[in-house]
């Protein structure tokens, strides 16, 4: 299936996405506390610039980064912007077989389904998501080493 480009009223839509984005900052903080507070504290800082005020749509927002992937496998590779020793968060929906993320290194091939939340390192972790069949959207949350 070809890479579906989705236009869509941009703030009204992470204002709707609002309860997601805030369940992403909670795992998070559960998962690495230090590095959260570290990605928080980055997001406040920059937060005075006019692009990420308009992101904003919870008080617990951390990632600078968000990506809306639609009905796309990808290749392996590494996020090299991302934070180095840092996290991405991944969510997938749709109605759709296959896609599992793969990590080669940690020998994970892992079943990706809709309502999972996925975090690892993907600026360490070389990775990739098989072909699947059906409709499939995923965001990820990230942020770029030099902002953090």
């Amino acid at each position: 299936m070809p890479l579906v480009i989705v236009s869509f009223p941009f703030t009204d839509s992470l204002i709707d996405i609002a309860p997601l984005t805030q369940a992403i900052a909670l795992l998070f903080s559960a998962i690495d506390k230090e590095m959260y507070r570290r990605y928080r504290a980055a997001y406040e800082e920059a937060s005075d610039s006019a692009a990420l005020t308009m992101m904003t749509a919870t008080k617990r927002e951390c990632f600078q980064g968000l990506a809306l992937v639609r009905n796309l496998a990808v290749e392996p590779h590494k996020d090299s912007s991302d934070v180095k020793n840092g996290w991405v968060g991944m969510c997938c929906w749709g109605e759709f077989t296959g896609g599992e993320l793969v990590i080669p290194i940690l020998g994970i091939k892992l079943l990706f389904q809709p309502g999972d939340v996925v975090f690892f390192r993907s600026a360490l972790l070389k990775h990739y998501i098989l072909s699947f069949k059906g409709e499939r959207t995923s965001f990820v949350f990230f942020s770029h080493q030099d902002v953090v």
